[in-house]
């Protein structure tokens, strides 16, 4: 039975759940001295996050089941930003503490001398997917294409196409651009127009008026908001051959600042023995009563299959450690150099910090 409810209002959004305020009350917690508490002494904590899609199934569970005030923390989520640069920003203007964000944005800050840093890899690798309309899905058959293709043969028949995306310094935009890199394709010049969107209904919304032949979305965002609208067709691109380079691509990291570790390591450490303890027991099996409020909070609208697939498919990204390698290190800089369009030589010792999830228990 879960104790701890997420008091906050539900927008649903075209076959997603999504949670965007957790009793937004941004009190002020600056880089030094204390961290505030709340009036039952646990320590408060504000998480900058992409909004409770199934992607964020395990930040959800480790809130509902009360794993993060069990580890003395009192977690705020601030408003969903879908851009990893906003993600990254929040923390960087110190208007959040810790932030759950593919780390194609460090790369850039420590360019410039802000001082994030990539605490854990929570979930990998990147499971890129596109969402495409029926129609479009059904002349790519027709053309001899399915999933057991080679994404370089998927990834030429796109010239044309216009294909849906989250706004500009996405991570997925930016993955998606990485991998279209590794086989010499360039959308500008071969004709494959990808129209940034605000938000996952827009998204949904544009790929089920056939504004757009496709999605290049990920897991749980808005591929899986097409599908469970019945407006689109998803294909994995990881389970395609030759999609090695998707390999290393982290999908989800805890960044946060140098000040922060410097002041607070106690909080950051906590987080992540929470985060971890909430993926731990998804994976152990959630009892029908805590599966079905589970479902409310990142998948309302969802049908039970969609969902069901789709925290199937998160709960396998989750690894077995939080650690941050050097190869997912160097594949983060490479996607954020897409973004950037210049080169982004950081060594991982200035921009990783393993030594909490070394701790983690």
């Amino acid at each position: 039975m879960i104790k701890h409810t997420l008091r906050s209002r539900v927008v649903r959004v075209l076959g997603l759940s999504m949670v965007p305020l957790l009793a937004l009350t941004l009190s002020s917690c600056g880089s030094g001295g204390d961290q505030p508490a709340s009036a039952d002494g646990l320590t408060k904590v504000r998480v900058a996050n992409s909004g409770m899609l199934p992607a964020s199934a395990d930040l959800a569970w480790a809130i509902e089941g009360g794993f993060f005030e069990k580890n003395g923390l009192d977690v705020t989520l601030n408003p969903p930003q879908l851009s990893a640069s906003d993600l990254a920003g929040t923390v960087i203007n110190g208007d959040a503490d810790v932030a759950l964000v593919n780390g194609t944005a460090v790369p850039s800050a420590r360019q410039v001398g802000r001082p994030l840093t990539i605490v854990a890899t929570t979930q990998a690798p990147f499971p890129l997917q596109i969402a495409f309309t029926p129609e479009t899905d059904k002349t790519l058959r027709e053309q001899g294409l399915s999933e057991t293709s080679s994404v370089a043969d998927l990834l030429a028949a796109l010239k044309g196409m216009t294909l849906g995306t989250n706004a500009s310094g996405s991570s997925i935009t930016a993955t998606y651009r990485y991998l279209l890199a590794q086989y010499g394709i360039d959308p500008e010049r071969d004709n494959i127009t990808l129209h940034p969107m605000p938000d996952v209904a827009s998204q949904v919304a544009a790929l089920s008026h056939n504004r757009v032949d496709g999605l290049a979305s990920s897991l749980g965002g808005a591929a899986t908001g097409a599908v469970a609208q019945g407006a689109g067709v998803v294909w994995d691109l990881t389970k395609m051959k030759g999609t090695e380079a998707l390999q290393a691509v982290p999908y989800t990291n805890a960044v946060t600042s140098d000040a922060t570790i410097k002041d607070h390591p106690k909080m950051i450490q906590s987080f992540l023995d929470a985060l971890h303890a909430a993926q731990q027991s998804l994976l152990a099996g959630l009892s029908v009563e805590d599966a079905a409020s589970l479902k409310k909070l990142v998948g309302s609208a969802m049908d039970q299959k969609t969902y069901d697939d789709t925290i199937a498919g998160m709960q396998s990204l989750f690894p077995k450690s939080f650690s941050t390698s050097g190869a997912s290190w160097d594949a983060t800089c490479k996607v954020a150099e897409v973004n950037t369009g210049e080169s982004l030589k950081i060594p991982a010792a200035d921009a990783v910090n393993n030594s909490f999830v070394e701790e983690v228990k």
